[in-house]
């Protein structure tokens, strides 16, 4: 991506927060970018369009703060953790960013989109639990590309709940992380013997 793109995007991202993506004009962008209108055209035909050029550098964004989490050296429940806490942060510190992204691709009808650009990071995730399949830590029947992405899934939509649709205390947010990265082990692992004991005796 050249520089001249680079800057109209960083500028249509600080006027989408600022002044929101109805009431933000191509004027707006091209002023905060210092750029001329006809500049703006060579590279988008609306300032929606935009949209999906943003998604796509926060999602790589996200991509490149979880992988620098992972750690092969710590078991599987700590780099999750550490994973779930990275996730957490990153959408409490960017809530208008992210709120911005969605309300964007929906109006563009380019939902899919996101999706698409998630699959680095589902590959992430399949790449953290490839080991842990490979010694027989998960249960046998895991498929882990589907297991993957329905592990970032919940960990994005968990964090949606905690810091988009509701304001939690750094408490009740760090009881939450600690509560779902529990419920991920539970489902994708075998069961201790302890909880094996119990369950083949009630």
């Amino acid at each position: 991506m050249n520089n001249t793109k680079e800057t109209l995007i960083a500028a249509a991202a600080k006027i989408f927060r600022t002044k929101g993506l109805e009431a933000a004009t191509i004027t707006d962008i091209t002023r905060k970018a210092r750029l001329g209108h006809g500049t703006f055209y060579l590279y988008y035909k609306t300032k929606n369009a935009v949209i999906a050029d943003i998604a796509a550098q926060e999602a790589a964004r996200i991509e490149a703060r979880l992988r620098a989490q992972l750690d092969p050296a710590h078991p599987l429940d700590a780099q999750l953790a550490r994973l779930v806490h990275t996730f957490y942060d990153y959408v409490r510190h960017n809530r208008a960013l992210y709120t911005l992204i969605f309300t964007g691709l929906a109006q563009n009808n380019t939902l899919t989109h996101w999706d698409a650009l998630y699959r680095p990071i589902y590959q992430l995730f399949e790449q953290l639990l490839q080991p842990h399949k490979e010694r027989g830590t998960l249960r046998e029947d895991t498929d882990l590309a589907h297991t993957a992405k329905f592990i970032a899934g919940l960990i994005e939509f968990s964090a949606q709940q905690d810091h988009l649709y509701a304001t939690r205390t750094d408490n009740e947010s760090h009881r939450s992380q600690q509560q779902l990265v529990t419920f991920i082990i539970n489902a994708i692992t075998h069961p201790s013997p302890a909880n094996a004991q119990r369950t083949g005796t009630d």
